[in-house]
């Protein structure tokens, strides 16, 4: 049986969030089971198991492109691969969060009658969901083979911004699921939240779009950190397309100019994460004392 966290009043918020972590880290094999586990429940009597993971957002690709690509006739070449590069990174995130949020909660029994770190819990549901993320990109290298879409050296990005939005989901999945054992008026506010957020979010629509037309809506994308990381995913995978202005209007020529992510918002999400996993753990650790009277 794992050994639980103990806790002294006397000893300082650093050395619980040190210790919290240091415990996660002894105990790495239970955290790979409760991520497997999570994968198997998830993919539980289903005929394709992962599969799922590359035939979800290809449906969605489909119905987007459909509606914004054809119906109202976005002026983007080549809009799968946009709206692809970014809307991973969105399912990634806002499928995992409301699962980790809950985590806790939806584990009462088991953390009443087992000791074990219990920040394992929305850190496995976390991890489950970034395999599921990285399998999917397999559906993205597909669609820019299919399109012989140009990919520089830029792609190097790639792997720290995976690890970015992997420290980024985990520090609020431990800030969301702590706060939802006393407050359970979270989980229903995650919900609302991350439809309003999604569209907030450059991910169907190009972000020079709101930008050229709307002060305030600009602001929300300059504040918005899933909009940082979105336009990094795209500038990696989709580049930027050449066009040219031809009787006053602006034409694509079909030709692409691959391009490194933008340092600010790359850089500022990278910090952004880091702070939010210490301050995830940090929140985790002083509220965790009180699951089991709570849960």
């Amino acid at each position: 049986m794992a050994e639980m966290v103990t806790w002294e009043s006397r000893e300082r918020l650093t050395a619980v969030t040190v210790r919290a972590i240091r415990d996660v880290i002894r105990h790495l094999g239970l955290f790979w089971l409760l991520t497997v586990k999570d994968l198997k429940i998830k993919y539980k009597a289903s005929a394709i198991g992962l599969f799922w993971s590359l035939l979800n957002p290809l449906l969605l690709v489909i119905v987007y492109t459909a509606i914004f690509g054809t119906i109202f006739h976005s002026q983007k070449p080549e809009y799968p691969v946009f709206i692809l590069s970014g809307l991973l990174a969105w399912n990634f995130f806002g499928t995992t969060l409301p699962a980790a949020t809950v985590s806790i909660v939806s584990n009462a029994n088991l953390i009443r009658k087992t000791r074990f770190p219990t920040s394992l819990l929305p850190m496995s549901v976390v991890l489950s969901g970034f395999i599921n993320f990285v399998i999917s990109l397999a559906l993205l290298f597909g669609l820019v083979v299919f399109y012989r879409h140009p990919l520089g050296w830029s792609l190097l990005a790639l792997p720290v911004l995976l690890v970015a939005q992997l420290a980024f989901t985990a520090g609020l999945s431990l800030l969301l699921s702590s706060l939802n054992v006393f407050f359970r008026d979270v989980e229903h506010f995650l919900a609302i939240l991350l439809t309003v957020w999604f569209f907030a979010t450059p991910i169907i629509y190009p972000r020079e779009l709101i930008q050229g037309k709307s002060a305030f809506g600009a602001l929300i994308l300059d504040i918005n950190p899933m909009a940082w990381l979105v336009s990094c995913y795209q500038q990696v995978f989709y580049g930027i397309p050449q066009s040219v202005v031809r009787g006053g209007a602006v034409a694509y020529t079909g030709s692409f100019q691959s391009t490194w992510p933008d340092a600010l918002p790359f850089w500022g999400f990278v910090l952004l994460s880091l702070a939010l996993l210490a301050g995830g753990f940090t929140v985790f650790a002083k509220l965790s004392r009180r699951f089991v009277e709570e849960v």
